[in-house]
Formats: C-alpha cells, sequence, structure tokens
C-alpha cells in the first residue's frame, strides 16, 4: 500500500489540517501540503464538496477491500479510489463512516461517494451510480458445531448481516422466514456467532475466505450471486458522475483494476460481465 510521505508543514497548513480532523472525525492519511495546493490549482470544477478533495465514506474493518491499517485507509477498493482520483486531479479524504450512514451521506451532501455499494432499486432512487465496478456475491457462514449446509437452511434461524447492508432484503426475499440481527460491523457479526448470539452470518466471498482463516471453527455455503456494486454519487450531479465514470473506465482499461483483483482474489477470474463492460480490461 502506498503511505503518506512526512514533509515540513507551514503553521497554516497545520492549523488547516487540525481543524479538518477536528470536523471529520474519521479522517485518515491527509496528503502533503505541496501534493494538495498542486492538485487543487489543476483540478477542474466537478462539484465535489470542497474543491480539489473527494471525500470518500469507508468501511474500518472489512479485509481486504476497504479498512485502516496503523492509521491510513487500506485495501483494494481504497487503492481503487486513489488511482481514479488521480485521474480526476483529485485529492482523495477517506472517512471511516458507519456502514448504514454511507449511502445516506452521499445523497445529503456528507460525501462525494463510497467505496463500491450494491445498486439497488431502493438506493438508486436516492443516489445516482456509476457503472458497475464489480459483479458480486455472497455466502452463508455458520459454526461447524451447528452447520447451515445451503443459504435456504437459514429458514427459522438468525442470521448477522452488517447494518444497513442491501444483503438483508435479498436474504428475507429468499428466505422469508429468517431472522435478521443487524451489527455495525463484520467483526461484530463475527463475534455474535462465534458466541451463539446466531446461528448465521450472510456476507460476501472475500469477507468469507477472510472470516475463515480466522475462524477454524467457520464453515461456509454455496456462492450466489447478489448483483454488481457501483460508486454512489449525489442525485443529478453529472458532472461529477460523468468524472467518476470516465476515470472508472480508465482503471478498468489501463490494468490496474485487474492488477489489484489479482492481488484481491488470487486465482480467481475477473467475472465475463465486467469484460463486456469494460472491453480493453486485461484478464491477468
Amino acid at each position: 500500500m502506498s503511505t503518506t510521505r512526512n514533509q515540513t508543514r507551514s503553521p497554516s497548513f497545520i492549523a488547516r489540517s487540525v481543524a479538518a480532523l477536528v470536523i471529520g472525525g474519521g479522517l485518515l492519511a491527509a496528503c502533503s501540503s505541496s501534493t494538495q495546493a498542486s492538485t487543487k490549482s489543476s483540478s477542474p470544477n466537478l462539484g465535489t464538496i470542497k474543491p480539489g478533495e473527494m471525500i470518500v465514506a469507508i468501511r474500518s474493518g472489512d479485509k481486504p477491500a476497504s479498512y485502516v491499517s496503523n492509521g491510513h485507509a487500506a485495501g483494494y477498493q481504497i487503492d481503487q479510489l486513489r488511482a481514479m482520483a488521480a485521474l480526476m486531479h483529485l485529492t482523495p479524504k477517506f472517512i471511516t463512516v458507519a456502514f448504514d450512514s454511507q449511502v445516506p451521506g452521499v445523497q445529503d451532501g456528507r460525501y462525494d461517494t463510497t467505496i463500491g455499494a450494491l445498486d439497488t432499486p431502493a438506493r438508486a432512487k436516492v443516489v445516482g451510480f456509476t457503472t458497475p465496478t464489480d459483479y458480486v456475491f455472497a455466502q452463508l457462514i455458520s459454526r461447524k458445531s451447528d452447520p447451515l449446509a445451503t443459504v435456504n437452511d437459514a429458514a427459522g434461524h438468525s442470521v448477522a448481516i452488517t447494518a444497513g447492508s442491501a444483503l438483508i432484503p435479498l436474504l428475507q426475499s429468499k428466505v422469508p422466514t429468517v431472522t435478521i440481527k443487524e451489527f455495525p460491523s463484520i467483526a461484530a457479526s463475527a463475534v455474535a456467532l462465534e458466541t451463539g448470539q446466531v446461528q448465521g452470518l450472510f456476507t460476501g466471498p472475500l469477507t468469507t475466505k477472510q472470516l475463515l482463516s480466522e475462524h477454524s471453527d467457520f464453515t461456509a455455503t454455496q456462492v450466489i450471486p447478489i448483483g454488481y456494486t457501483a460508486l454512489p454519487y449525489r442525485k443529478g450531479d453529472t458532472v461529477f458522475g460523468d468524472a467518476l465514470n470516465k476515470a472508472l473506465a480508465t482503471v478498468m482499461e489501463n490494468g490496474t483494476f485487474t492488477r489489484l483483483f489479482k492481488e484481491a482474489e488470487p486465482g480467481q477470474k475477473i467475472p465475463t460481465q465486467l469484460l463486456k463492460l469494460y472491453p480493453g480490461m486485461p484478464q491477468t
């Protein structure tokens, strides 16, 4: 992961930085003053919350996609957004935000965008979305001592899902008799499963892989398709939305996404739907 270089800051820059950190609360990894100045001076007016910046709401504990390491935003989705921000001549500012507040925060103008969010009809009513960033799947995790062999076996049981996740209505539609228990993070959901507060945990395959490596008593079901993720932006903000789409197409077609995908999912193939959407994207 890239790290921010330590440079001498002027008193005025320090004052501005402290103020921004106090206001933002979870603001991570501010860039150097010289980088900010040059970026802002060359930035087109894209209608972002702050000129020259792109404020991004992220999750703090969702490895390998989005997490915080030594006070810095990390993860393959973070790196993809950094690459896009550079193409847009914007400085990315990553703020840790509760998952269920991310899309509403874009809607009301607190954040310019988030890491990839599942594009659903309900969300599309309140925010705009870019073209897809990935096609995604989900799995049901359970304890080996009390296994749920298939997703349908969640019927009549309680299942942990991150609060605000689009997986909630999806699982409810697939298994109407399931009892959903919402938790603030993947880590909290894993604790609930481990301690028997719930019988299952519903999440994506990458998170499933991470949890299985950390919990020898966990097992997982089959993978089921759930849709695609995209980057949300304020409804009707076509200038910023168009810029996001242009930068997204570039990182998809210049090999950046392929490299990050291979690092995050070694041995896996890029979904064929993405290859069709971005014809220049290298598979390997």
